[in-house]
């Protein structure tokens, strides 16, 4: 269990650095619209408390939702 969490921890520091903040199409996701920047920002939350495989759901076409179409 703590090696899950060492997990989601490096994981959640990794989605906060520059690395995906600098790239242009994340941008447009996140300036979209408010619900893209809060769903992000849920989506981190989770991502650190439970599984860090969760904020991965960003990164596909789930449900066709707009929230859940970010590009890299």
């Amino acid at each position: 269990m703590g090696a899950l969490y060492v997990v989601n921890f490096i994981t959640f520091c990794i989605f906060l650095s520059p690395v995906y903040r600098k790239d242009a199409r994340f941008q447009v996701y996140l300036h979209r619209s408010c619900s893209n920047g809060t769903s992000y920002t849920a989506s981190l939350v989770i991502c650190l408390l439970i599984c860090h495989k969760y904020v991965n759901v960003l990164f596909c076409r789930l449900f066709n939702f707009g929230i859940f179409k970010a590009q890299l």
